[in-house]
């Protein structure tokens, strides 16, 4: 045999072994905590690559989180805290309330639990993304899905990133950090053209199809499961009364999720010094920062160690689901927008 040859068969032999070596290793390290968020970084835990979606949900975790962008601000690790539960991310930037029904589906089939973000734009009949982007993903077996999540190179990427981070001492929620340090400028105006121009509101709609998405929301949840209105900058709130007609449509797919579901509702809706402070919002005021996730999550699990003003965070249901988005248009009425 020519040395041309041998180092062919070795080197196919080099492979054959280096795949099961690089499975174990992805597996042991879990960068993308599918096991346990103990210890994992905060960017890791929300990554939103398509092949990790059929794995997260065939894990079978007692808790998922699901929702647009805004889900990447809250904190996995301490959410399974809070929980004593493990979860699990199924965000997605800019997720369609569709995208999450097919997700939703999927993990009350296997009698797990949810919590979601029931966003604005997500419910808009015209949202830009009319595909179930993960679909794919989930035409596979489940065993084939969990296989090449730990034979991918970027989950090997990925563990070896987060091997260097640990190596040096890189603190797991460093990201959040970083985000709630950076300092952004806005005007009113330019929240105004953005409500106006912009693709995930011009044209908002409520169509029959939309409704039907809410109440197949409401009867798929039940008493475990989460429901959050997550909190905006209050400038927001103010031109979704001016444009579109934005506030009535998007309350009364509200009134209509909470007069037909068993899961808990919790709205950060409204105008209070969170959503009227800039340095609590990022870029545009489109996202809150880490530490408001933070406060969100204090206020649904109870946490009173931790200091959260009083009217940040509402427990709604068919009994005062009424009165309370009647407060809500008043006070976002009588708020004034800066200069």
């Amino acid at each position: 045999m020519n040395k041309e040859k041998r180092f062919i068969i070795l080197f196919f032999i080099f492979l054959i072994l280096m795949i099961p070596a690089n499975y174990l290793f992805n597996y042991i390290i879990d960068p993308f905590g599918l096991k346990s968020t103990k210890d994992k970084f905060v960017d890791q835990l929300n990554q939103q690559w398509v092949y990790l979606y059929k794995a997260r949900v065939v894990e079978k975790a007692p808790y998922y989180l699901l929702g647009t962008s805004r889900t990447e601000q809250i904190d996995c690790d301490l959410t399974s805290n809070y929980l004593k539960k493990h979860l699990i991310y199924l965000g997605m930037s800019n997720q369609s309330l569709k995208e999450a029904l097919f997700l939703i589906e999927r993990i009350k089939a296997n009698n797990n639990n949810f919590i979601s973000g029931f966003d604005v734009i997500a419910s808009n009949a015209y949202h830009p993304i009319k595909d179930i982007r993960v679909q794919k993903a989930f035409d596979k077996p489940d065993l084939t899905s969990q296989i090449m999540l730990n034979i991918k190179l970027k989950t090997t990427q990925e563990s070896a990133i987060y091997l260097l981070r640990k190596i040096f001492q890189q603190e797991r929620d460093i990201k959040f950090q970083e985000l709630n340090k950076e300092l952004y400028s806005y005007t009113s105006e330019k929240i105004d053209y953005k409500v106006k121009e912009d693709i995930q509101y011009k044209n908002y709609t409520v169509n029959k199809e939309s409704q039907e998405n809410v109440l197949k929301l409401a009867k798929l949840a039940d008493s475990n499961d989460i429901i959050i209105i997550f909190p905006k900058l209050a400038s927001y709130y103010k031109k979704f009364q001016e444009h579109y007609n934005i506030e009535s449509q998007y309350f009364n797919l509200i009134k209509l999720l909470a007069e037909n579901t068993n899961a808990k509702i919790w709205s950060f809706y409204g105008i209070n010094e969170i959503t009227t402070n800039k340095e609590n919002f990022d870029n545009m005021g489109w996202h809150f920062k880490p530490k408001v996730g933070n406060l969100i999550l204090a206020r649904i699990f109870n946490d009173t160690s931790i200091k959260i003003p009083q009217n940040f965070g509402f427990l709604i249901d068919k009994n005062n689901v009424d009165e309370y988005l009647k407060f809500l248009h008043n006070e976002v009425k009588k708020y004034q927008l800066p200069d």
